[in-house]
């Protein structure tokens, strides 16, 4: 699970948070089985592509990785679909 928050924010319960009643926002400790721990790194590792900056920063990191890197796309938007098919390779024609 990737999340940028250091706690859980259920969004079923945003509608709380506006009314008063709850704060929105549960702390993993409360609902990570047993022995599961929270690992920080998306600073590190993650890229986003949402805008034009962001994906040529990418396309420089990948252009610096070995092309048998494991590479993980998390999303699956539009924008998750797509890149996950751009970098497999072209389509088999």
């Amino acid at each position: 699970m990737i999340n940028p928050r250091p706690v859980f924010v259920p969004r079923l319960r945003l509608h709380q948070l506006v009314g008063g009643s709850h704060d929105a926002v549960v702390d993993y400790r409360e609902i990570l089985a047993e022995g599961v721990r929270l690992v920080p790194g998306t600073a590190e590792f993650a890229h986003r592509v949402a805008t034009p900056e962001a994906a040529r920063q990418l396309r420089s990191v990948l252009d610096t990785t070995p092309a048998t890197a494991p590479v993980t796309v998390v999303g699956a938007g539009p924008t998750g679909i797509e890149t996950a098919a751009e970098l497999a390779g072209p389509a088999a024609g």
